[in-house]
């Protein structure tokens, strides 16, 4: 699979994906779900029409699970007669494969939480019943039921932004995180003038994590959530755009675009 940010003529974000080649003719998208209708309507534009290419949303046909944590690839072993050792799957791979009850799962090495986790895509008369055999098979794992505000917490903790939040069409990819999966040297693609134009000049902002040691604070403390100013020495210095408790390090996390002058303090 691959990372992969989406452009439109003016070089601004309007998608993230992870693409994932599945033959040499068949790839799945996974994206932002509130953002579907838009990219829709995108790749619609888009379509040759000579018909050699087609597009699909299978959001109603095809449901989605996530595990993730240090069990998540013992707890796969224990459902699947297929290979899911590092070897054989590493991460950013992606196989099918027959999990327990469910005759053929996409299993996609990747984890929005930062730890070892996998994506399960499957039709959905499956969905059910693959989660109560992981539940079952996990019993003695320490598996249990994650959701969306963990989710958007643990991800805080590895840096991973969310689109709508974090990243968004007001901004150009050199301005965010989502940079580095954008091979600006490749050849022509959908915004890549405006998009290396703006890699060129220097950021009014530059992303940030910022964590706060909670230790000693008063019980009532408010993490930010988003929207908050940030200040340095009193003068403003930066915005928050997401952030949150991380359960795994205890510390206040935050993501946030911070002026360059006071990025590295």
């Amino acid at each position: 699979i691959a990372l992969a940010p989406m452009l439109n003529d003016a070089g601004k974000l309007i998608g993230d994906f992870t693409v994932s080649r599945l033959s040499s003719r068949r790839y799945l998208l996974v994206g932002s779900g509130s953002m579907q209708q838009a990219n829709m309507r995108w790749f619609r534009t888009l379509l040759p029409r000579d018909g050699s290419v087609k597009v699909e949303n299978r959001s109603s046909v095809l449901a989605g699970l996530h595990i993730a944590g240090p069990n998540a690839r013992a707890l796969l072993a224990r459902l699947t007669a297929a290979d899911v050792s590092n070897e054989a799957l590493p991460f950013h791979g992606v196989r099918t494969m027959e999990i327990g009850p469910c005759p053929e799962a996409i299993v996609i090495r990747v984890s929005y939480t930062g730890e070892l986790g996998y994506e399960l895509y499957m039709a959905t008369e499956y969905q059910e019943a693959l989660l109560l055999a992981l539940l079952e098979a996990g019993r003695d794992l320490g598996l249990a039921l994650c959701g969306t505000r963990a989710l958007m917490s643990l991800r805080l903790e590895k840096g991973w932004p969310s689109f709508g939040l974090d990243v968004s069409g007001d901004y150009m990819p050199s301005e965010t995180v989502l940079s580095r999966f954008v091979r600006y040297g490749k050849d022509d693609f959908i915004g890549k003038a405006p998009a290396v134009a703006a890699q060129r000049k220097r950021l009014s902002y530059r992303p940030a994590l910022l964590a706060l040691d909670r230790t000693g604070l008063p019980d009532d403390f408010a993490d930010a959530s988003g929207g908050e100013s940030l200040f340095a020495a009193g003068e403003y210095a930066g915005y928050v755009t997401s952030g949150g408790f991380g359960p795994r390090t205890g510390l206040s996390l935050a993501m946030a675009y911070v002026q360059p002058d006071v990025a590295g303090n």
